[in-house]
């Protein structure tokens, strides 16, 4: 995977062509401002692009409409 540190400033002047450079060889880039990085970008791997995105992301629950357990004012 390409990495290239580049600056907030030259990012923003040519980002559509950045990220199509990045997407089309798997590249990142790590995003500088007075020469601290404040944003890392990568593209998705070959794998992620599609199938499994959310896959272990969300949790099991049995019942999701029983009672939580003691009366509500509600039910009164």
């Amino acid at each position: 995977m390409k990495k290239t540190t580049i600056s907030v400033t030259e990012f923003k002047a040519r980002c559509l062509k950045n990220l199509r450079v990045m997407h089309d060889e798997q590249g990142r880039y790590i995003v500088t401002r007075q020469n601290k990085a404040i944003a890392r970008m990568e593209s998705p791997q070959k794998e992620d692009t599609g199938k499994n995105l959310l896959k272990d992301s969300v949790l099991y629950e049995e019942d999701i409409v029983g009672s939580v357990g003691g009366e509500w004012e509600a039910d009164t």
